[in-house]
């Protein structure tokens, strides 16, 4: 070589390591120039890494690696409220430097930065791909400033509400026609998803459920679904804590997504935190509700904590274990969310625990819990099969012999939802089981779902009486016997109903329901 090409090699390998040098060094997920930032990438495929641990204060940058946009924020998806005080709403306000939350989608490069002051279990998600979440858990303890006010101060516009409220209670008690008229020249959907002051007026006068329910039939016309009502049911739940607290978890339903109970999370978590979740899920429900409503309390913890987890089960079930008492309650509702919440697409709910298998998921969770996985499976069938209900008994009677029972009552439950104030075409669809042992338990499955609170004390009356069979109609009316010892409250209540009942079955009925208010 001569020694001009020497010269000419010499200064291109200067220059290409001069080049090298200042090319930005792609770090590893947990390299960072800065040992108080921890860094998270996020590719096309989701978070890396998905749970990092960091001690209170220290700061996390979320790196846009894919070629996709991605907008890492709180949970719950779609309105980022669980970490405390965050809001997709106080995004483009003074305040959405507070908030856990980058209020747009990164570009591949583009960063976003957070400081985690309160310590706790902080779940997340990619708002553009919610299927993609992860996990921060922040150690140590809150600094004061950090410290959240738990009683906000009462406000003058919530008190002009009280007042509001207590007035119109005695109007419409008086005027039972303009209750009504004022609620149908009302649209639920629209206050609610505005947050405006009319939804906490509304549930003060309604309470969560029938909110709920008119929020259901807003969103159909003619029997077809015109309206998504999940973002508003988010609303519902969250001013629903506000007005009730904890019993907002007994209070509040499925409809809608389950958005009630979802707002409902949201706004105990951001209120309370997650660093004493223990603790705290041991609370929420211990009150001196009896087991019918403490069953729904906790049944709907377990709806709030699927999606807190980003639909990841068996997280959501983890969390369930922390329960001393009720966690079987709280499985429930962790596996309905499953079925009802996480095929929401459209509100980018969406869960990898479905297939076009029937069993599955209760095919691959532990032995412990395959009974409570079937006590819900069969919704799943309805979702796969419709209304099928041969098909649906044919699969039950496959179900492994420690899920089998609860399959049939499953499907029960179903048949009493789908077929309201007919015991004769309910019984008919129980018909369809293999066995006469697995229509029993079909049969008690619909009783339950037909009496389901003291409104429907009558519809469970009349199935029990359309029944024929001796021991089907004992085991019948033993089901509303109990159940009206769990939804009535007064001895005088429980007298009118055992009043309805056949003659055959009234003395019993004093003996196991009028007796049981004598205690």
């Amino acid at each position: 070589m001569s020694t001009r090409h020497g010269w000419v090699a010499f200064f291109a390998l200067v220059i290409f390591l001069n080049i090298v040098s200042v090319l930005p060094e792609k770090a590893s997920a947990h390299e960072s120039a800065d040992p108080d930032i921890t860094v998270v990438h996020i590719s096309d495929e989701g978070f890396i890494p998905e749970k990092v641990t960091i001690p209170v204060g220290q700061s996390v940058r979320f790196e846009n690696i894919g070629s996709e946009e991605h907008w890492p924020a709180s949970n719950i998806h779609p309105t980022h409220r669980a970490y405390p005080d965050s809001d997709i709403k106080k995004c483009g306000t003074e305040e959405k430097k507070d908030i856990f939350d980058a209020c747009g989608g990164l570009k591949e490069g583009e960063t976003y930065l957070f400081t985690f002051t309160i310590p706790g279990i902080w779940k997340y998600h990619d708002h553009e791909f919610p299927q993609y979440g992860g996990e921060i858990v922040v150690t140590g303890e809150a600094s004061s400033t950090a410290q959240k006010e738990k009683n906000a101060p009462y406000s003058f516009s919530r008190l002009w509400t009280t007042l509001k409220v207590w007035y119109m209670k005695m109007v419409y008690t008086l005027m039972p026609g303009k209750l009504a008229r004022d609620l149908s020249a009302t649209s639920l959907i629209d206050i609610s998803e505005d947050e405006k002051p009319e939804l906490s007026y509304w549930l003060s006068i309604l309470g969560p459920q029938k909110v709920m329910d008119q929020l259901l039939a807003e969103s159909y016309k003619d029997g077809t679904y015109v309206r998504n009502c999940h973002a508003a049911a988010h609303n519902v739940g969250r001013e629903s804590y506000a007005l009730y607290g904890n019993d907002i978890f007994q209070l509040c339903s499925a409809e809608c997504h389950s958005g009630c109970y979802h707002g409902g999370t949201e706004a105990y978590f951001s209120e309370h935190g997650t660093a004493a979740l223990e603790k705290d899920l041991n609370v929420i429900c211990s009150s001196d509700l009896n087991a019918f409503f403490s069953h729904q309390c906790l049944h709907g913890i377990g709806h709030g904590l699927m999606a807190w987890s980003n639909y990841k089960l068996f997280d959501a079930l983890e969390a369930c274990n922390l329960l001393s008492k009720g966690m079987k309650s709280c499985v429930s509702g962790i596996f309905m969310e499953n079925i009802v919440g996480g095929l929401s697409e459209d509100q980018g709910h969406f869960t990898d625990y479905l297939n076009d298998d029937p069993h599955y998921p209760c095919s691959i969770v532990p032995k412990d819990l395959i009974d409570d996985c079937y006590f819900l499976q069969t919704s799943r069938m309805l979702q796969l099969f419709g209304s099928d209900w041969k098909r649906i008994a044919t699969e039950c009677h496959k179900a492994p012999e420690v899920g089998r029972q609860n399959c049939f009552t499953s499907m029960g439950r179903d048949v009493g939802g789908r077929i309201k104030g007919n015991p004769q075409q309910s019984v008919e669809a129980c018909d369809n089981s293999p066995l006469r042992e697995e229509r029993r338990w079909c049969i008690d499955g619909s009783v339950r779902d037909t009496f389901w609170d003291s409104s429907t004390s009558q519809e469970g009356i009349d199935f029990c009486a359309f029944l024929r069979e001796e021991e089907e109609e004992r085991k019948c009316y033993n089901t509303i016997f109990q159940r009206a010892r769990q939804v009535f409250s007064s001895k005088k209540d429980a007298d009118a109903f055992c009043a309805k009942v056949e003659p055959a079955y009234r003395e019993p009925c004093s003996n196991s329901v009028a007796a049981f208010f004598k205690k």
